[in-house]
C-alpha cells in the first residue's frame, strides 16, 4: 500500500517537473543580459535596456501555444532618453512618453500651453486641443472656448462644430433656428436640421438620434431612395429588412 503511494506521487512529481520544464523552455530568459550583450528579445536584457534588431527596433517576446517564444537577433541597448527620437518600437527609459507630437521624441507628461498630438501628450487632466494653434495641452474648455470636439468640453457641454471656429456650449441651450453640429445641442423640443440649425421635432430634414437619422415629410422618400419605415415612401412600402430601400410601386 504505501509502495503504491509512492509510486503515484513519484509519477505526479515527474508529470509536474515535464510540465515545468516543457513551460520554462517557453519562458524568455532571465533580465540579465547587460549593454551590448546579444539577445534573443527585451526579456533577456537588464532593467533600462531593451533587445534592439539591426534597425533598432524593439524585439518583444511572442506569446505561444504554451508561454511565450524568444528567438529574435539582437543587441542589449539603453532606452532611448528624454529628447531621442522614438517611436511605437524604438522605447523611451522608465517614467517617459514617446510623445505623439510630431518630431516624435521621448519626453515627461506635456504641461498647460505644451503643443502635443493627442491627448496622451497631456499632463493628468489636461486634454489635447486640437482647436489651439498648434493643438496644445489645455485644461478642459468652458463655455464659449475653443474646441476640436466633444472630448475638449467640460460637464454638461458638446462641442458646437457648426460654429467657426467651434466653441463648447451647454447642452440643450440652443434656442430655434441658432447653429448645432447634434441634436445634443439643441433645447427640449428642438432638434438639429441637416443644414445645421436648431428646428422643431418632426421637421423635415431634422437629425435625431445625434444626427444618425433624419426626420422626413411622410410619402415624400421616391422609389429606390432609403427609408426605414413603410409611411416614409411615396408607394408606402420601405423595403427595409433586405436593402432599406422604397419599393417601387405599392404592390410586389
Amino acid at each position: 500500500m504505501h509502495l503504491g503511494k509512492a509510486m503515484m506521487c513519484t509519477a505526479v512529481s515527474c508529470a509536474l517537473l515535464a510540465a515545468c520544464a516543457l513551460l520554462a523552455a517557453c519562458e524568455p530568459g532571465a533580465h540579465d543580459h547587460r549593454a551590448g550583450e546579444s539577445c534573443a528579445c527585451t526579456n533577456e536584457c537588464a532593467a533600462g535596456l531593451y533587445c534592439a534588431d539591426a534597425t533598432g527596433r524593439n524585439i518583444e517576446a511572442e506569446e505561444a501555444a504554451i508561454g511565450w517564444t524568444c528567438e529574435g537577433e539582437g543587441t542589449c541597448v539603453a532606452r532611448r532618453i528624454e529628447g531621442d527620437a522614438c517611436d511605437y518600437d524604438i522605447p523611451c527609459a522608465m517614467g517617459l512618453l514617446c510623445l505623439q507630437r510630431e518630431p516624435r521624441t521621448c519626453g515627461m507628461p506635456q504641461p498647460a500651453g505644451a503643443p502635443c498630438g493627442d491627448v496622451r501628450d497631456c499632463a493628468d487632466g489636461l486634454v489635447c486641443n486640437t482647436a489651439l494653434v498648434p493643438p496644445q495641452c489645455a485644461p478642459l474648455a468652458d463655455d464659449g472656448e475653443p474646441c476640436g470636439g466633444d472630448s475638449d468640453c467640460g460637464a454638461g457641454l458638446a462641442c458646437n462644430r457648426s460654429l467657426a471656429p467651434p466653441v463648447c456650449q451647454a447642452l440643450h441651450s440652443g434656442a430655434a433656428g441658432t447653429g448645432c453640429s447634434d441634436d445634443a445641442l439643441c433645447a427640449t423640443g428642438l432638434l438639429c436640421h441637416t443644414t445645421g440649425h436648431c428646428v422643431a421635432e418632426g421637421t423635415d430634414g431634422a437629425a435625431y438620434y445625434e444626427g444618425v437619422s433624419t426626420c422626413v415629410a411622410p410619402g415624400s422618400v421616391e422609389a429606390g431612395a432609403w427609408c426605414a419605415r413603410d409611411e416614409e415612401c411615396s408607394s408606402g412600402t420601405c423595403v427595409a429588412p433586405e436593402t432599406g430601400l422604397c419599393r417601387q410601386g405599392t404592390c410586389g
